[in-house]
């Protein structure tokens, strides 16, 4: 249903891992609008996370609600750390290994903590 406030995240009652998964489908086409300002890819993933919300028992509107919400919220948060993102895309871009790409965001986690001192 849709009563109450979800912890006070969003407008909907979903549970946080419905909110974690959320985030993580609309991630690439986030990432895609913060580098270059337009998002043609993720249709799938959108329709997969619709599938999945829907399979959960919520409403459409409570679906699209959702998908906006997640979006909005990655969105916020890559535009917060778009140093760490465009240094990620290089490194991807580049073909990186996954453990290269771990230490680029250790990284950048150290030296925000030193930042905040």
């Amino acid at each position: 249903g849709a009563e109450g406030g979800g912890g006070g995240h969003h407008p909907l009652s979903i549970t946080s891992d419905a909110e974690r998964y959320s985030m993580v489908a609309v991630g690439g086409v986030a990432a895609e609008y913060v580098i270059y300002e337009q998002a043609e890819g993720g249709k799938e993933d959108l329709r997969l996370l619709g599938q999945a919300l829907r399979s959960s028992g919520a409403s459409r509107r409570d679906v699209l609600l959702t998908k906006r919400w997640a979006a909005l919220a990655v969105v916020c948060l890559l535009r917060e750390k778009q140093d760490l993102l465009l240094d990620l895309a290089r490194a991807m871009r580049d073909r990186r290994s996954v453990a290269e790409c771990i230490r680029i965001i250790e990284t950048h986690g150290e030296a925000g903590e030193a930042g905040e001192e």
